[in-house]
């Protein structure tokens, strides 16, 4: 009698973790749906950004080095297991492949960049924000001038284009799937007529990569 009550304990413990998870799935859809409208305030922003953040920090630590090092394995262990990517298709028709204009719209006519930008104080443009998240990355990355630089998956080719101008005796390249992206980077890369840069196109998924 004890083990159908804890079976059926189980069952209907089963069916309360589904229902949060339909209930939580709704919540998010409906904080998206907000969001898109411009109905959520600039400070709850700000807030469901920072419990996110520390969602993900608090993922990535443990409180042990035992711990550390274990997560840390299975994690490495997982991503062998995993696509290389996945939704390929619904991502080319929802961001990659969109026209050129609406990326000249959005972004204005001399940065195409749709990543972080860095944001030094209030008085930063848009503009100079980009330039100096590109320049971090450069920083980072320990680029020096005269070094081959690979840029695999390089957008609409902003970052590409800045190490091209910046460090004129470095070889770039820049790697895309989008014909739309291709033809961006093409027309800006012509007006600045870069000498040490090369584009090709080439889907993520084909024997190249596999």
């Amino acid at each position: 009698m004890s083990s159908i009550m804890a079976a059926g304990a189980g069952v209907e413990e089963g069916r309360d973790l589904v229902e949060q998870k339909k209930d939580k799935k709704e919540e998010v859809a409906e904080l998206l749906k907000r969001l898109e409208l411009g109905q959520v305030p600039d400070d709850e922003i700000r807030r469901l950004i920072r419990l996110q953040l520390d969602r993900r920090i608090q993922w990535g630590y443990k409180p042990t080095f035992e711990q550390q090092v274990a997560h840390v394995v299975n994690f490495a262990q997982s991503l062998r297991k995993m696509k290389i990517a996945t939704a390929m298709e619904a991502l080319d028709s929802e961001m990659y492949e969109l026209p050129i204009s609406l990326f000249k719209l959005m972004f204005g006519s001399t940065i195409c960049k749709s990543s972080c930008c860095f944001f030094k104080d209030d008085s930063v443009t848009l503009e100079e924000a980009a330039i100096a998240m590109m320049d971090l990355y450069c920083e980072r990355s320990q680029i020096k001038d005269g070094h081959r630089v690979l840029d695999l998956g390089c957008g609409q080719g902003a970052l590409t284009m800045h190490i091209a101008r910046k460090y004129k005796n470095c070889h770039v390249t820049g790697v895309t799937n989008s014909v739309a992206q291709k033809e961006l980077i093409e027309e800006a890369s012509a007006s600045n007529k870069y000498l040490n840069f090369d584009l090709i196109i080439l889907y993520l998924l084909s024997p190249f990569f596999v």
